[in-house]
């Protein structure tokens, strides 16, 4: 059995989960080696600055992918027969997590 290591991250937390130990820390508490360790991006203002650090993390072996949720939704959206209009105000957060359940292999 294969298992993927999967977190969200957006504005209002991406520097404590990208910037500090946090997530190394969390994925080291499982006492697992995953198969696929992999953060996605949603709803953040300056993208590139949060891919860097992502990016960062992956240099160092802590993640192995990082993914924008955005550039998945709409692929998502029609997989679970959904769309931004039925989901309302909550597509701003329910959007990453359906994006990691579509694109999640494991």
């Amino acid at each position: 059995m294969t298992i993927t290591f999967e977190t969200k991250v957006w504005e209002n937390d991406w520097e404590l989960v990208l910037k500090t130990s946090r997530l190394k820390d969390l994925i080291l508490r499982c006492n697992h080696p995953f198969d696929h360790r992999v953060v996605y991006i949603n709803n953040v203002k300056n993208p590139s600055i949060v891919e860097a650090h992502a990016q960062r993390l992956i240099n160092e072996g802590v993640i192995d992918q990082f993914v924008h949720v955005h550039e998945h939704a709409q692929e998502a959206l029609d997989f679970f027969q959904l769309s931004k209009e039925k989901l309302g105000k909550g597509y701003y957060y329910s959007i990453a997590e359906l994006v990691s359940i579509y694109l999640t292999k494991t």
